[in-house]
């Protein structure tokens, strides 16, 4: 199959595939082309996605609902671990004016990581909007695409869980 990718941004040329669900299995690879256009040159190239990202902490409680998220406490996460990429932990707020802040820590691909508690202390003080935490991982590929010079290409897994802040 093909996914049709859409410009994100007027001022750099930032295209993106999203939505809700999987995209690609992970560990699988994936050919990128294009036949060219108004910002991007032919290219043809080849990714391979990271695996899949299993995260078993925190864990949402049993009835569900948001994770509850302590500004003057460390958070741990524990996931499967796979060779390769590194993983990142963010813990990140959207504002009802829809700015955001994100805390975003990066870690060895070893199954757990921490974020400190004086690390947690920097993101704002609880206010109306959207918290949520993510772990993901990414693998990056760059084409010296003609005319736009060296282009990056990325394929994330993400596991993402609602939250809220303390």
């Amino acid at each position: 199959g093909s996914i049709d990718l859409v410009r994100t941004s007027v001022n750099v040329p930032t295209y993106a595939g999203g939505g809700a669900g999987s995209f690609f299995v992970g560990g699988g690879t994936y050919q990128f082309s294009s036949s060219g256009g108004e910002d991007v040159a032919p290219f043809a190239f080849a990714l391979e996605a990271p695996n899949d990202l299993i995260v078993s902490a925190p864990a949402v409680g049993t009835t569900g609902g948001a994770l509850q998220i302590y500004r003057d406490q460390s958070l741990a996460v524990e996931w499967v671990p796979s060779a390769g990429q590194p993983v990142f932990v963010a813990v990140s707020h959207l504002a009802t004016d829809l700015n955001t802040t994100s805390l975003v820590c990066r870690f060895a691909d070893d199954g757990s990581a921490v974020v400190p508690a004086d690390e947690m202390s920097r993101l704002p003080e609880p206010e109306p909007g959207e918290d949520y935490v993510h772990v993901f991982r990414n693998e990056f590929a760059f084409a010296n695409v003609e005319g736009g010079g060296p282009t990056a290409f990325n394929i994330s897994t993400t596991w993402r869980q609602d939250a809220t802040l303390h």
